[in-house]
């Protein structure tokens, strides 16, 4: 059976899932014949197969895991299957082990791999990012003769991309992620009583959560009544490691801790929100970024070239100098005091 064959295993959570989940409404809604097979690792994405799409659910992939299914098990899947494909489309980066003559097209939105950081092996916490930073590249160049199209989701991925693989930039097409089919105003419902900061990211090193915790900490110290009737919601879990610092600092009583969450329970955490905090040292695109600016918050993001490409065209951002603590403070309290006024005033 000749299809469309679409290969995304790695997608779990966060931005990954969203992007998966709206390109399977937008080949949903495609007025074609053509046949899709999507192979996934979740079961709740069955719910988008229709007659012309076939979604394929497999085990979770972990790094090793999913090499050798790239490299190996996927084709042999496709023949036992009877599934000869006549297009393949990676939406994890890089191409696979298939026949030469079939084309392959890359959805590339892997920023850890095209940074600059200097991981160490030999730290536990950061031995996955030295992969994705020093061997994850050898895959990505490995199938890239075979790859006629690159869809990237900035302009600075696709500079970098091109730079660091020496893959033709006319060959590299930019595809901003769409949000226009959130309807923010069924969303909103803020709080009067409280400021609300959201940063919605998983518990990564590079997103700096242990650095926006002893901000808020810091700002405890020095200011404790201004910080009265603020909340700072975290989408990541209540480990012991985050707890003892939650502790440590003494901010208990305006951290809250929602572990991870479904992309309906985002859309209502933004809208109850003030403010989208966001620090992260490492993204491609920063998909909260985007949806932030549709529900009209404020931004606090660090200042890199990911942020300043997102956020150029919006007013209510302020794009602060890497993880210099006395311009977060400062600006965190600016908005504290904004904010409480505005809601003091209505």
């Amino acid at each position: 059976m000749k299809m469309i064959v679409i290969n995304n295993p790695a997608a779990k959570t966060g931005g990954a899932i969203t992007i998966l989940v709206d390109f399977l409404k937008k080949i949903g809604s495609l007025k074609c014949d053509r046949k899709f097979l999507v192979i996934v690792s979740s079961e709740e994405l069955k719910k988008y197969e229709t007659d012309k799409i076939k979604i394929i659910v497999i085990e979770t992939q972990n790094f090793f895991k999913r090499i050798i299914w790239d490299n190996f098990k996927l084709k042999s899947f496709l023949k036992k299957q009877n599934i000869c494909s006549n297009l393949f489309i990676s939406l994890q980066n890089t191409g696979v082990n298939l026949d030469k003559e079939i084309p392959q097209i890359i959805y590339y939105h892997q920023a850890l791999s095209l940074s600059n950081y200097k991981w160490d092996f030999f730290k536990k916490d950061q031995r996955i990012y030295w992969m994705y930073r020093y061997i994850y590249p050898i895959f990505i160049k490995m199938y890239l003769k075979r790859v006629k199209k690159i869809i990237v989701q900035t302009e600075w991925i696709k500079d970098s991309f091109s730079k660091k693989f020496f893959y033709p930039k006319e060959d590299i097409i930019l595809i901003r992620p769409e949000l226009s089919n959130i309807k923010v105003k069924d969303y909103i419902k803020k709080k009067q009583n409280k400021v609300i900061f959201f940063y919605p990211a998983s518990l990564q090193t590079y997103k700096n959560h242990g650095f926006l915790l002893k901000i808020f900490g810091e700002l405890n110290k020095e200011n404790p009544k201004l910080l009265n009737g603020v909340e700072i919601i975290l989408t990541i879990e209540n480990t012991p490691k985050v707890r003892s610092l939650i502790n440590y600092y003494n901010i208990e009583n305006y951290i809250k801790l929602v572990g991870n969450l479904n992309y309906e329970s985002i859309l209502k955490y933004y809208g109850m929100s003030d403010v989208m905090i966001f620090p992260s040292s490492i993204e491609s695109l920063g998909l909260p970024l985007l949806e932030a600016q549709q529900f009209g918050l404020d931004i606090i993001v660090i200042d890199l070239p990911y942020s300043r490409e997102v956020t150029s065209e919006y007013e209510k951002v302020k794009l602060i100098d890497k993880l210099d603590k006395f311009q977060w403070k400062s600006e965190i309290l600016t908005k504290i005091k904004k904010i409480k006024e505005e809601k003091n005033e209505n």
